[in-house]
């Protein structure tokens, strides 16, 4: 079993572990007994310091900045500040240096109340007669340089967590892209595949109702079985196409294409956004549904072409072929669906939403649909 430790639980160690070294070493390495004043204003170090730390455990925060909390630090900075220039020990002094650190880093205003405590009582400690105008100074410059230090380091926190912050809204946004993807992928194919089934049974009841025919009705129930099973093989395909870990598109194209057609791939495969490799695999499913319903047996040629900047699928049958509407315009003349497909109208719309585009007519002794992405 792995045993971790919080950022913020080890700086809250950290800090239990020095009250009790520093006053040992305060004690210890005095060079003259503590009077009176002296032992109270360590106890009140002690004290202040232990409730500050009460506060970080109880509420979790590395840098409690609230009333009660801002005092605790003001006594410790005071306190510790007289008793280690009065008495001549500089170890308790760095507890005043510590929580001016702290105090820094909640980039508050009001803290700084704590280094000027801080600076107050080693002039008064200076003033009681316990130290030199050379260790004051040394002192008042080193509270000056811990609380920069303190200032750095939250903003740093502060970049930090608005850092974290920014990826955490990109990655959410992702989230609900991919989700409005999918959902609206999901949409299509059920409303489809619902109107494909309504037909299939209504054509099945009237078959039964009307003439009686059980065996015609039979066949349309199949049909109905089959578009169902379709459906949500295209869902799945759907949901996994559009997801980042889909397998790449040339792959994606080799199973769809089958024995079907011939798939040529030119130039170095790239990863596409999902919506826009979903788009060209819609494409070419729907272009291949044509060319299988219009023109059966016919040779097909499939061509995934990397460019620079773009990503162009071609879909071509070797022999003319009457596109689905009837006609050799383009797309944006109007090209319907086909029985078992999408339309290539819808797919053109999608290709749009991902920054595409799509044609179709008659080329080179044949027919061929062309579509384009980005990337």
């Amino acid at each position: 079993m792995t045993f971790r430790i919080s950022g913020a639980r080890l700086s809250w160690l950290l800090c239990a572990a020095e009250l009790p070294v520093f006053v040992v070493l305060t004690f210890t390495t005095a060079p003259a007994a503590y009077g009176i004043l002296i032992v109270a204003c360590v106890i009140a170090t002690v004290l202040a310091w232990t409730g500050w730390l009460a506060l970080q455990l109880r509420r979790g925060d590395r840098l409690p900045v609230d009333p009660a909390a801002l005092s605790l630090l003001v006594v410790v900075a005071s306190t510790s500040g007289f008793a280690g220039v009065a008495g001549g020990s500089s170890w308790i002094v760095i507890l005043m240096l510590v929580v001016c650190l702290h105090a820094a880093t909640s980039l508050r205003r009001r803290a700084l109340v704590v280094p000027a405590a801080g600076a107050a009582a080693v002039g008064a400690g200076w003033a009681f007669g316990g130290g030199d105008g050379g260790t004051t100074l040394v002192l008042l410059a080193l509270i000056g340089g811990f609380f920069a230090g303190g200032l750095a380091r939250g903003l740093r926190q502060a970049q930090l967590r608005e850092a974290r912050a920014g990826q955490a809204d990109r990655e959410r946004a992702a989230a609900l892209a991919e989700r409005s993807r999918i959902a609206r992928e999901i949409h299509d194919i059920l409303a489809h595949s619902l109107a494909d089934l309504s037909i299939q049974l209504e054509l099945a009841d009237a078959l039964l109702t009307d003439a009686g025919d059980t065996s015609g009705a039979r066949d349309r129930v199949r049909h109905a079985h089959g578009l169902a099973a379709e459906g949500m093989r295209e869902t799945r395909r759907a949901v996994h196409a559009l997801h980042s870990d889909a397998p790449p598109l040339p792959e994606t194209l080799a199973l769809l294409v089958g024995a079907q057609a011939r798939l040529a791939v030119t130039g170095a495969p790239r990863p596409l956004p999902p919506a826009a490799g979903l788009a060209l695999l819609r494409t070419a499913q729907e272009a291949l549904t044509n060319a299988r319903k219009h023109a059966p047996g016919v040779p097909v040629t499939v061509d995934l072409l990397y460019g620079p900047q773009r990503t162009t699928l071609i879909v071509h049958n070797a022999v003319p072929a009457l596109s689905p509407a009837g006609t050799g315009a383009a797309i944006g003349s109007g090209v319907g669906s086909v029985e078992g497909g999408y339309g290539l109208a819808g797919m053109n719309e999608r290709l749009r939403l991902a920054g595409g585009s799509l044609s179709a007519g008659t080329h080179s002794g044949g027919w061929t649909v062309r579509a384009e992405v980005p990337a």
